[in-house]
């Protein structure tokens, strides 16, 4: 291996025998001693590289595919095999693994950003995770994403209803079982797939509190258990309920509803409604939180009812605390 300088920065120049070709890798830095060390760490994982046999990306996908499929959610494995599958569409063949370069995947992910900025940041993210397990796994040495940056979206505030809105979609909404679905949605900020496989054993009336957990064939999306406490029109949905045969609270002859029943049931409500078509059966939990929110609620106990690992994510509903700013300005 050589090692030189390059506009600043130290370079190493080595002979890749997967490829039988000479490469060159910038060691990001511009101070000898730090690129004598990331030399020697670089050499280390060379040397995993080559007890590895070369991989190309369709095989590596197959292997990580199954990798998510057997530890994510199917949501996630979704976006992963879409990303994956763009990026095909866009390389038009199949290539080694060892060969992406931050150039390719950075004109990619520009080319899907002037039509869509949402599925550039969706499949940035996707692939970057996948090329940070593909080092695990020794198949390359470096991530060609990790440095790869694109322009911010703005940050749009989510929609929601009130619960007078709530109660004009529920007077619309025909089917008994779709009505109490949106209803337990509004009234304890579960996603839909978490409200579709709760079971009656992670119900306690004694309590009154409802249990997210995780299952054989559910996992939450943090892959974390947590506990709602249990409204009253709730209790009551799951009062009526408690008959039911089935292990599932909401389930048709013991078979789950699909996500897609619901929400095109509840869109075609509020299409008839005439109410705005941001509006989805994922408002819902939006509107949980935002009405919390307005109401005074800390959010940091909405972080937790909500299931947010991190209190970032729950700082999307923080524009509507102001009446709870104005009242503790009040209070010096």
């Amino acid at each position: 291996m050589l090692i030189f300088k390059r506009k600043g920065y130290y370079q190493v120049e080595y002979f890749d025998e997967v490829l039988q070709k000479l490469r060159r890798k910038s060691l990001k830095t511009k101070n000898k001693n730090e690129a004598m060390k990331r030399l020697t760490d670089f050499g280390e994982s060379l040397d995993q590289i080559k007890k590895a046999p070369p991989i190309t990306i369709s095989k590596f996908r197959e292997e990580y595919l199954l990798y998510i499929k057997q530890t994510g959610s199917k949501k996630y494995l979704s976006s992963v095999e879409l990303s994956f599958r763009k990026f095909f569409d866009y390389l038009a063949k199949d290539i080694f693994l060892i060969d992406i370069d931050m150039i390719t995947m950075e004109k990619f992910l520009l080319s899907v950003f002037t039509h869509s900025k949402y599925a550039a940041h969706l499949y940035l993210r996707t692939l970057k995770a996948a090329m940070s397990k593909a080092i695990t796994w020794g198949y390359v040495q470096s991530n060609p994403i990790k440095g790869i940056k694109l322009p911010k979206i703005p940050t749009k505030h989510p929609a929601f209803i009130s619960e007078k809105e709530l109660n004009s979609i529920i007077e619309c909404i025909a089917m008994v079982d779709v009505k109490e679905i949106v209803i337990t949605a509004f009234y304890t900020g579960m996603r839909m797939s978490e409200i579709l496989n709760i079971r009656w054993f992670a119900i306690n009336f004694t309590s009154d509190i409802i249990t997210v957990q995780n299952s054989e064939n559910f996992t939450t999306k943090n892959k974390h258990e947590r506990v709602i406490p249990m409204h009253t029109k709730v209790r009551d949905i799951l009062l009526r309920r408690h008959n039911n045969s089935s292990v599932y609270i909401f389930a048709k002859n013991g078979i789950l509803y699909r996500q897609e029943y619901i929400s095109h049931n509840f869109k075609k409500t509020i299409r008839k409604l005439g109410l705005s078509e941001s509006l989805h059966f994922h408002s819902l939990r939006h509107s949980f939180a935002s009405n919390l929110v307005q109401k005074g609620v800390s959010l940091y106990v909405v972080k937790e009812l909500l299931g947010h690992e991190s209190i970032t994510t729950t700082q999307i509903y923080s524009h509507l605390q102001n009446d709870s700013l104005i009242n503790a300005i009040k209070l010096l």
